[in-house]
């Protein structure tokens, strides 16, 4: 799957498209395909190393809508 990453900290322009291996579903945990997501000021902040909890390489982010596309079954086309 593609991502945006970042290895060290700076400004937005520190942000690459990487690849990583799909993730997984289990019995507790599901694959959401993401549809929408946000970017906040603390994202900013996070590339820019003002998070003192932050450690590099990291996906900044954590606002995200989609559909789940696996993981147990009453979950499968949910909305979240």
């Amino acid at each position: 799957m593609k991502i945006i990453e970042f290895k060290e900290f700076s400004g937005p322009s520190q942000l690459n498209l990487s690849e990583r291996p799909l993730p997984q579903a289990d019995a507790d945990a599901a694959v959401v395909r993401v549809e929408a997501a946000s970017v906040n000021p603390s994202d900013v902040k996070n590339v820019a190393g003002r998070m003192s909890q932050t450690i590099p390489p990291r996906v900044p982010g954590r606002d995200y809508a989609g559909v789940v596309v696996d993981g147990p079954e009453k979950w499968i086309n949910q909305e979240v």
